[in-house]
């Protein structure tokens, strides 16, 4: 399983990737404002690769468009997604540089993963999310199961075949949590697991940083 942070160049905290997440590899995050042009029903990134995007489900859902930080992070997630739907790689560790790991409790989640599956959260909620919701089915002593949708995407296992399915006509319209979320909210058939004690969680300021998504 490749093991990816997600990090901007030039942010603040590439100097600290090593320190904080080990030997894993770097994904040059896309900047929203420098590398995506939008257009009508489509998004252009780094000069060559074009994106859907669904303005009107955006309105619809959301009540406003993305703002320039959520496409930029929207699309570095949606490249990885397609990046593993089109590898022979099992999985992809997905994170972004705002995080930090909880080193005994990730090598115990990482030899206690629930099988099959595909999407696994190893990241801590926000407080809508922070505990099980009544109606969630242990899996061990780890990791539950739900149906609930999940806020933020800074630590998570996707799977390749799931990867396939989600990537598969794609429309920009969401977050890149949000965008996750949907595909898979209130189905039984998509096995969506989340950890009672997370072993990824964001740093205590990384909302207010410079390179946090803004509307």
């Amino acid at each position: 399983m490749r093991a990816i942070v997600i990090s901007l160049k030039g942010s603040e905290r590439r100097p600290l990737l090593k320190q904080n997440f080990g030997d894993v590899e770097i994904f040059d995050a896309v900047h929203g404002v420098t590398e995506i042009q939008e257009e009508q029903d489509e998004l252009i990134v780094r000069g060559d690769i074009r994106v859907p995007l669904d303005r009107a489900l955006s309105q619809a859902t959301r009540g406003k468009q993305l703002g320039k930080g959520q496409l930029g992070c929207a699309v570095s997630h949606f490249l990885l997604w397609q990046e593993l739907a089109e590898s022979s790689e099992p999985a992809f560790l997905i994170m972004e540089d705002d995080a930090r790991i909880r080193q005994p409790q990730f090598d115990l989640a990482m030899q206690n993963l629930p099988a099959p599956a595909d999407v696994v959260y190893l990241q801590d909620q926000d407080r809508r999310f922070n505990s099980p919701p009544k109606a969630h089915e242990p899996y061990n002593d780890l990791f539950y199961r739900t149906y609930d949708g999940v806020a933020h995407t800074h630590g998570y296992i996707l799977y390749r075949e799931y990867a396939r399915r989600l990537v598969t006509g794609f429309r920009m319209a969401h977050s890149s949590d949000g965008a996750l979320a949907r595909s898979f909210r209130g189905s039984r058939d998509v096995a969506v697991y989340y950890m009672y004690d997370p072993c990824i969680c964001l740093t205590p300021m990384a909302q207010d940083s410079e390179s946090w998504p803004k509307d």
